[in-house]
């Protein structure tokens, strides 16, 4: 078994990389700017030649499975349809792509969500509050307006700032929910660490199988002043943290059978 892992420049690309050498898997990493022994270069994922290049490196090296680590990758190999690409189905990632598109459909199914708008519209809420760009990853292009409200802007979003306790859920869904993954992390700025959150795992676990997604999920959770979970972020990828959480991987393999 030989497995292709792209982003190994970046923490979730190095972390999925590492474990799994640990488990004595073959490997082949991929990344805009190769460092090391078997790192290959590819495009940047918004590239049109991406997806192109990519099954071309699967094919040179023989891999078996290829996992895509980074956000503007996944929309275009999702629209392949390669059941050899850990991703999850092309419409569902195209709607954690966006976090308007998030947002509105988490709200319609009831999961619970902070108050949002695009940029420009007339804000529900008071300040503080952040904006963000609606595809991004990370806390790239995050913005916190103390007192403010930020100027109109189709492509940013603005949400209510929840203040308390913040979570990151990795979790792994199949076709049957009773095997499905779903490891809970708190997270503050000094660390990451396991933590008992049921409410949290049940939120996050609504919101990845209401978006329709499939495989590794990342969900980015925070508590409000009222002590309730709301759902910030979905990724429809490995983050940053899986290795504190290798039951996803886990999960992964077996259902490949690695």
């Amino acid at each position: 078994m030989r497995v292709l892992v792209t982003g190994v420049g970046g923490p979730a690309g190095d972390s999925v990389l590492r474990q799994l050498r640990h488990r004595g898997i073959e490997t082949v990493g991929a990344d805009l700017v190769p460092s090391g022994p078997q790192v290959e270069p590819v495009p940047p994922g918004h590239a049109p030649g991406f997806p192109a290049a990519l099954t071309e490196l699967a094919r040179r090296h023989l891999v078996d499975l290829a996992i895509p680590t980074v956000s503007e990758e996944l929309v275009p190999l999702a629209a392949l349809g390669d059941p050899r690409i850990v991703v999850g189905p092309a419409e569902a990632v195209a709607i954690a792509d966006d976090k308007w598109l998030t947002f509105l459909l988490l709200r319609e199914v009831g999961v619970a969500v902070p108050w949002s708008c695009l940029a420009g519209d007339p804000v529900p809420g008071g300040t503080p509050l952040l904006s963000k760009p609606r595809v991004g990853r990370g806390g790239r292009g995050v913005v916190l307006h103390e007192d403010d409200v930020p100027a109109r802007d189709r492509g940013r979003i603005v949400q209510e700032l929840l203040s308390d306790e913040e979570y990151v859920v990795n979790l792994y869904l199949t076709d049957d929910p009773g095997r499905d993954v779903v490891d809970v992390l708190e997270k503050d700025v000094r660390c990451v660490r396991p933590a008992h959150a049921p409410d949290v795992a049940a939120l996050a676990w609504s919101a990845a199988a209401a978006i329709g997604l499939r495989g590794p999920v990342d969900v980015d959770v925070r508590r409000g002043s009222d002590g309730r979970p709301a759902v910030l972020d979905v990724n429809a990828r490995f983050g940053a943290h899986s290795a504190r959480t290798p039951a996803v991987l886990d999960a992964l393999l077996a259902e490949h059978r690695c």
